[in-house]
Parts: structure tokens; C-alpha cells; sequence
């Protein structure tokens, strides 16, 4: 992996977690359990969780105390309400169990930021009298004429908390995963319907209260449960014209949406230009294996998504070791820390709030430097069995250290720290075990980053979508398997005086074009000047990513049906709605070792001073290595894959066994790293 400190990517806002419903049940143990849980969950060698959200619960109908929530979600998710029926006063003494704990994170993390949501309203605003939803799931169920009661409901509670413990709530957000029908009356849990036009209805409402309430609080919306129902919700946000002013923040679930889904969603939160939040997620699963599946998801939407703060779901959990971090006894106040703590630790403790992540290309990593530029921190994760070899090209930032701090949590280890890397000739590898969740930090200058495409370097063009690399096939364009070796991969971007691009390749300088019949596909064609066909325009939407335009129909590259899979054809396409084109998006990296000599065949010698050379014998890929100083060696297929990998390799011989083929090796001396084709015979 090619690691390019751009710096067009997010800075983190934090980390954060719901205080619904653990906190219900937790903050009514004992002080200093309480005071041990909130250490584990802010200090910064803990979780170092900066964001809150608190729930304002709405209140069910008391003669449904000890009920269908308690045989649903159980009696956690019963919330008090602060006003348990319509005319009378507020009762400020509900709910003592998450107003205590989050008083206690007010106390020791000065610098948190908090968010207050709704579930459902109280349940005599509702049609059904039931907090858990209407008869109809699929209907909304406050009534109309609630609608600025229910607001005002909101606004006071928030008033009060900031008046009684000088808690600031940065947003307001009405509503949890409405336009689903999960809310029916009786459920498990609060929850209310609400459409994207009755939504639309309250934020009307809700913004001009919210204004003259003295209160700093931005609304939020719309907490949607998946990517592609919140995309819709706000497209039609969007086409309303008056909703998107009302808004200071944008949020998402993420309990379902694929990476191109996310893609989509991050467009159009661009264009809407609000702040972004995944303010929820969680997902069961079995061991360590369930665990390292939602560190998959994160690593997903961080990627994807772009959010400036990833919010999880519960902390302390009884009966499962997957929702959690935490697993308790409510009744009985014990507790025990289970590994995805650890694994979430991670992260959260190492990319701090104000690191800016980078763009790696690949939803097994995360990549993020401090704010001054001097701190690196690579997160490397590994959901399979198998070990898997993780190599990382530093090349383009100023300096790196010669070493790496490094973390690792496993089914044997909890967050620990390991010997460190080395770091050789600006390369970092590792070896990850199987099921495994590592971190890697170093001092580093990053320089100014690379700004924009650079004259004379070879890219790749990767899907936005998808792994695999665009390709020259016959006459035309096919994704294929990125091969660091192979030339028709590799693209020299030429910036011209009118701010366009050509794009060539960079094995014989042929340039992309729009076919002269302007079908839907591209060709490479001789240069010629001034030839709108050959110019392409690169509009940039951040995290490195573009949309290549040509200058002769405004159609952008585009992979046809949608598909990502090798071998599918690009060509030209005109762009369709906002939060639609992540089919038509593309990374622009640099290709890894592309300056390196690597057109030698069968016989290389690395350099003179350390005389090595690389040859082969029936079936044996053999070395020769007179000087008897230390090397590092991989070999990789032409496909990427590798296939054979030893550091500090001192034999002044060395065999391995190979079938007959065409190999990369990578070898790595102390004076020059060098990137070589072998013939295996």
C-alpha cells in the first residue's frame, strides 16, 4: 500500500458513544463503579471517548411500567420522561441514572462534546398512548397539533441540563431511525415514524424555537438507520429547498449500506456541505471474530463515509460479548471488560481528536497524522484466520523514524505493546496473525502533502468502488488486478494551460481519448494538439478522489453496469443525481515503485557494493549474495499477491521454490531498494 499525505480528508471531531440505555442502568450503582466505568470510557488510555449522546426520553404510559419493553429490550429500556403527562410540571429528579453519568463525564472530560436525541416523544402526544410506536408501524405517531408542544419538550430539557450542570449540547436531534417500520406500539424499545415530509413538518416547527431559546444547540437530522434511506431522506431535504438551512449537522446509522452506498452518501453530504456524523452502529456476531467484524464496519465507513465523529452504540451490555465493551450484571453491579474494548482501543486511543485521516486505498487500513504533521498512526486489520503481510510505502512524506511503536490486540493479546517495527528505507511491514487488530505509530515530517495530481509521476486510477486498477486491453479500458510491474496500469497526468489534463500511457505516451464516433467508450490515440477529444477536466471531491470529464461531451469515466469485477469495460457517461455517481469516482495514486528499475529479467544485480543477483534453476528462484550484508526480500506474483517475504537475510546464498512463472521481487539493502522481474524456468 502506498501511503499519500494528502491532506484533503477529514479532521476528527472524536469519538463517542450513546449513553442509552447502559447509562439508565449503571448510573444508579455505586459512585465508584460509576466513576471507574466513565474512566474507562473517556481517560486517554481507555477508550478516550470525547463525544455523548444523551437520550431524552419521552415516558410510556405507566400502566405499561414493567411491561413489553422490559420483555423486549429489557428494563434498560425503559426511560423515564420528564413530563409524565400533559399538564403537569416537569419532573427534573427522572431519569437519575444517565443524568449521573453524564454529569461525571462533564466533570472529567472538560473538552466533551454532546449531542441530546430523541426516540420517541411522550406518549401523550402519540396516536397509539404508547411510546413504543403507533399500531401501524409504518405510521407516524405524534399527532400534528403536538408538534410544538413535543419541540418545546425538547428545547426545556435541554435548557434545564445546561442551566442545573452547565452541560452545552452542540446538537438537537429529533429524531431516531424514523422513515422504518421498526416502531409499533407495545415493542421492545421508544421509537416513533416519521416520514421525510412529516420530518420535514417538524424541523419547520422545531428551527425557529430552537433559535429564540437562548440555547447554542444546532438541529441534527435524521439519524436514519441505513445509508440508502438516508441518502433518500436527504435528497428530498434537498429538494425542498428550505429544510437544508435549518440543519447544522448531518446524520447516519450505519446497520446497513455497502461501501459503493457510503460512497454515494459522502457525495452528497459534500454538496450539502454540513458537518457529518455516523452518530450509531453496533452488530452481534460470536468471539473475537464478531468483534473484529463491526472494527470491519468502521473501518468501512471511515473510509467511505469520511464522518468527523464515529458514535457506537452501547457500552456495558449483559448476556453478549459483541454490542459492548462492557459486560454487566445490572442487578447485581458487576462487570467485566471483553475484548472488543480492546479492539476498539485500538483505534481510539492512537487517532486522537484533530488528526486528519488520509486516503489508503484499502478497507483494511486506516491511516491518520496529527495535527502538526509529526505523528503518524497506521491501523492494520486482519478479520481472517490466515496471516496476512501488510507493506506500507512511505516514500512521499519528507522523514519518517527508523522505528514504529506498535500495539497489537489478538485472541491472546489486549492492546499490547510489542516490540518495535523497523522501518527500512521508508517501507513499513508487518506480519499480521490471523483474527488480529494492530496499530503503528511514528514520528514523521510530513511536509506540505501532495497537492493535487504531480508532472511526471505514473498513477493509477482506481474505482472509487472497487480494488482493482484500470487497465489498457486491445484498444480500449478494462479494470484489472493492480501489478506494480505491469506498464499499461500506469498514467502520466499533463496539466495544460487551459486547466484540463491529457492522460497517457506511460509505457508509450498514447493518449486517452473520446472515440471519434463518440461512443460509449474510450480509446487511446496518437497526441495531437489542442484536441478536445484528448482533454479531460479533474474535478476533485476530496480524499483524493475525482471525476475525469472529458472536455468534448462533459460525460465523465464511468464503469459500465455499475460493475466492479476485473475485466469491466470503462467509457463515458453523463452524471446522474447527486448521491448516485460513486460508480463514477475515481482514486488517483501513485503507483508503488514506479521509479524503480524493474525490466531486468532472470539476472539482476542490486547494486555494485553489494553485488546480489537474482537468477533461476529448474524451478528455483536462487540468489547470490557476495557481500553477506543484510537484505530484505519479498516475492510477489504478478497479480500482487506475495508469495515469499524474509527480513535481514545475511546468506550469501538463498534458494526458493517456485513454480515456473514470471515473479516480482522486491530487495531492500541498506544502500537502495529495487523492484525486479524474474523468470522462474
Amino acid at each position: 500500500m502506498f501511503l499519500e499525505p494528502s491532506f484533503e480528508h477529514p479532521t476528527l471531531e472524536g469519538w463517542g458513544i450513546s449513553l442509552c440505555w447502559w447509562a439508565n442502568m449503571c448510573g444508579k450503582w455505586d459512585d465508584n463503579k460509576v466513576n471507574d466505568l466513565v474512566d474507562m470510557l473517556t481517560s486517554p488510555d481507555g477508550l478516550n471517548y470525547n463525544i455523548f449522546r444523551f437520550n431524552i426520553g419521552g415516558g410510556d404510559d405507566p400502566s405499561h411500567k414493567d411491561g413489553h419493553m422490559c420483555n423486549g429490550k429489557g428494563k434498560r429500556a425503559e426511560m423515564d420522561g420528564f413530563k409524565p403527562t400533559e399538564y403537569s410540571n416537569y419532573d427534573w429528579n427522572a431519569d437519575p441514572g444517565q443524568r449521573k453519568v453524564l454529569q461525571k463525564i462533564h466533570e472529567v472530560r472538560p473538552d466533551a462534546i454532546f449531542e441530546a436525541f430523541s426516540n420517541s416523544p411522550p406518549y401523550w402526544m402519540t396516536y397509539s398512548g404508547c411510546s413504543a410506536g403507533n399500531e401501524n408501524a409504518s405510521s407516524d405517531n405524534l399527532k400534528p397539533e403536538y408538534y410544538g408542544k413535543f419541540c418545546d419538550y425538547l428545547i426545556d430539557v435541554c435548557k434545564h441540563l445546561e442551566q442545573q450542570y452547565g452541560i452545552e449540547f452542540k446538537t438537537l436531534e429529533p429524531f431516531n431511525e424514523p422513515n422504518t417500520n421498526y416502531w409499533g406500539a407495545n415493542g421492545g424499545q421508544e421509537g416513533c415514524h416519521f416520514s421525510a415530509e412529516t420530518q420535514s413538518n417538524l424541523l419547520r416547527v422545531l428551527a425557529p424555537k430552537l433559535k429564540t431559546s437562548g440555547l447554542k444547540a444546532k438541529i441534527s437530522a435524521c439519524d436514519e438507520t441505513n445509508v440508502t434511506t438516508a441518502i433518500s431522506e436527504f435528497q428530498y431535504y434537498q429538494k425542498e429547498g428550505d429544510i437544508i438551512p435549518l440543519l447544522g449537522q448531518l446524520n447516519v446509522h450505519t446497520y446497513g449500506g455497502n461501501p459503493k452506498d457510503k460512497s454515494n452518501l459522502k457525495d452528497l453530504v459534500n454538496e450539502l456541505g454540513l458537518p457529518f456524523w455516523m452518530s450509531e452502529t453496533g452488530s452481534g456476531g460470536t468471539g473475537i471474530a464478531g468483534n473484529l467484524g463491526l472494527a470491519q464496519r468502521m473501518f468501512e465507513d471511515l473510509n467511505n463515509l469520511n464522518p468527523i465523529a464515529w458514535i457506537d452504540w452501547q457500552f456495558v451490555e449483559e448476556g453478549n460479548d459483541q454490542w459492548c465493551f462492557v459486560k454487566g450484571n445490572f442487578s447485581q453491579q458487576t462487570y467485566t471488560v471483553v475484548k472488543n474494548y480492546y479492539i476498539r482501543m485500538q483505534v481510539t486511543r492512537f487517532i486522537k481528536k484533530g488528526y486528519t485521516f488520509l486516503a489508503t486505498g484499502r478497507n483494511d487500513l486506516l491511516a491518520a497524522i496529527s495535527p502538526d504533521n509529526s505523528e503518524l498512526v497506521i491501523v492494520m486489520l486482519n478479520t481472517g484466520t490466515d496471516e496476512k503481510k501488510v507493506d506500507i510505502d512511505l516514500s512521499l512524506l519528507k522523514s519518517v523514524s527508523d522505528k514504529a511503536t506498535l500495539y497489537v490486540t489478538n485472541s491472546n493479546l489486549d492492546c499490547e505493546k510489542m516490540a518495535d517495527l523497523s522501518i527500512v528505507d521508508k517501507t513499513l511491514s508487518y506480519e499480521m496473525g490471523g483474527q488480529e487488530i494492530a496499530t503503528a505509530i511514528l514520528s514523521v515530517n510530513a511536509g506540505d502533502g501532495v497537492q493535487g495530481i504531480q508532472k511526471n509521476i505514473p498513477y493509477m486510477i482506481v474505482p472509487r468502488v472497487g480494488s482493482s486498477v484500470i487497465k489498457k486491453v486491445g484498444d480500449g479500458l478494462q479494470l484489472a488486478v493492480f501489478s506494480p510491474s505491469d506498464k499499461l496500469q500506469q498514467w502520466i497526468f499533463e496539466p495544460l494551460s487551459n486547466g484540463k489534463y491529457t492522460i497517457s500511457l506511460e509505457s508509450d505516451g498514447k493518449r486517452l481519448a473520446m472515440t471519434d464516433n463518440g461512443s460509449y467508450y474510450l480509446a487511446l490515440t496518437e497526441l495531437k494538439e489542442n484536441d478536445p477529444s484528448q482533454q479531460f477536466e479533474l474535478l476533485s471531491i476530496g480524499d483524493d478522489c475525482y471525476k475525469l470529464k472529458s472536455a468534448s461531451n462533459e460525460k465523465l469515466f464511468d464503469l459500465e453496469g455499475e460493475a466492479t469485477t476485473v475485466n469491466t469495460k470503462v467509457g463515458l457517461w453523463q452524471a446522474g443525481a447527486t448521491g448516485a455517481n460513486a460508480h463514477r469516482e475515481w482514486y488517483i495514486l501513485p503507483v508503488p515503485f514506479a521509479q524503480e528499475d524493474s525490466e531486468n529479467v532472470s539476472v539482476t544485480e542490486l547494486t555494485e557494493e553489494d553485488n546480489v543477483y537474482f537468477y533461476s534453476e529448474e524451478s528455483l528462484l536462487k540468489m547470490i549474495h557476495l557481500s553477506g550484508k543484510p537484505l530484505n526480500i519479498a516475492v510477489y506474483n504478478l497479480s500482487g499477491t506475495l508469495l515469499y517475504s524474509k527480513a535481514d537475510v545475511t546468506n550469501r546464498s538463498l534458494e526458493i521454490s517456485l513454480p515456473k512463472g514470471v515473479y516480482l521481487v522486491k530487495c531492500t539493502s541498506m544502500q537502495k531498494r529495487s523492484t525486479m522481474k524474474v523468470v522462474v524456468r
